[in-house]
């Protein structure tokens, strides 16, 4: 283990130099190690991850922010999976339901974790916008993924987690309930995909 971390050292200060030469406000923090695995356990991140945060910790002291990857909510599906979860939605919605209230739970508990290991802050980068508008309806939205976002974020800020919500395309039709949400900011305001700039500040 001493040699990896000697390792883990290494890259983390190599992470620091690029960041900072990037004039980076916020850093991500890398994933180290098997979280397939690690999910499986009570450490429920890898260590090699936590060795991570920690070095990165000790180089920049409180200087500088650390983010994670936090989201657990239903995005836009690939190519493969997009009739998938179409049909499921039409024919077995509460299945659905189901998921989205265990990826939640799942993502609850390993933000917990990354939390603890010293993280300051989420990135909530499941993307539901298309340029055109989500990639389901306002009224779906509110069914299948809202109530999961508004829990993910909830737990995040009573945990002092700062949280930022990611979405690219036009999210106009379902601004109002992002902003429901209540994450500490939006990421990013896509005026080429039609978004009113005026009217996102006026929501927040």
């Amino acid at each position: 283990m001493k040699e990896k971390e000697k390792r883990i050292f290494k890259l983390a200060e190599y992470a620091v130099h690029v960041f900072t030469s990037l004039e980076y406000s916020i850093f991500p923090c890398l994933y180290l190690g098997d979280f397939d695995a690690a999910a499986l356990t009570k450490e429920i991140i890898p260590l090699e991850t936590k060795m991570f945060i920690k070095y990165v910790r000790q180089l920049v002291g409180d200087n500088y922010m650390i983010h994670f990857h936090g989201d657990g909510t239903f995005a836009i599906p690939d190519g493969n999976d997009m009739y998938e979860f179409a049909y499921s939605i039409a024919d077995d919605p509460d299945a659905v339901k189901k998921k989205a209230e265990k990826m939640a739970l799942n993502i609850i508990e390993r933000n917990k974790a990354v939390a603890e290991a010293g993280i300051d802050s989420l990135i909530l980068c499941s993307d539901y916008c298309f340029n055109s508008g989500p990639f389901v309806s306002p009224a779906m939205f509110e069914e299948f993924i809202q109530p999961y976002l508004y829990k993910i974020i909830d737990v995040a800020k009573k945990d002092g987690l700062y949280t930022i919500k990611h979405t690219d395309g036009n999210i106009m039709p379902i601004l109002n309930q992002l902003v429901d949400c209540k994450p500490h900011a939006l990421h990013s305001i896509d005026p080429m995909a039609g978004v009113d700039i005026k009217e996102v500040k006026r929501l927040v």
